[in-house]
């Protein structure tokens, strides 16, 4: 068997990465499945147009897949994170005032 060429293992590559594409939306995601670095998928993408593009439709189409099983609140939550993100501390500072008399003084004084 001859040994695969560069250009012949690019494409297999991108081939895999257009696949991994319709389980992983992103990228580092993408390129860890596909057995290479976030780099190497950015030089690809950044060198063939084509691929780049089909690469997003891929993506795109993940995403208005999962989209449409997403409860409303989820999707709210990540469209407008400053607006709707869940809270697990109160982001209102109160201070109270300082009281008027020391409560342990009258204690003291009976």
């Amino acid at each position: 068997m001859a040994k695969e060429t560069l250009p012949q293992k690019q494409a297999r590559l991108k081939n895999a990465a257009i696949l991994n594409a319709e389980t992983f939306y992103h990228y580092e995601l993408i390129a860890r499945a596909t057995g290479i670095t976030d780099d190497t998928l950015k030089k690809y993408r950044d060198e063939d147009s084509e691929f780049s593009e089909r690469l997003e439709q891929v993506r795109a189409q993940f995403l208005g897949k999962h989209i449409r099983r997403s409860k409303s609140e989820f999707l709210l939550e990540r469209l407008a994170p400053d607006i709707f993100k869940q809270r697990s501390e109160s982001d209102v500072k109160i201070e109270l005032p300082k009281p008027i008399m020391d409560v342990t003084d009258l204690a003291q004084d009976n």
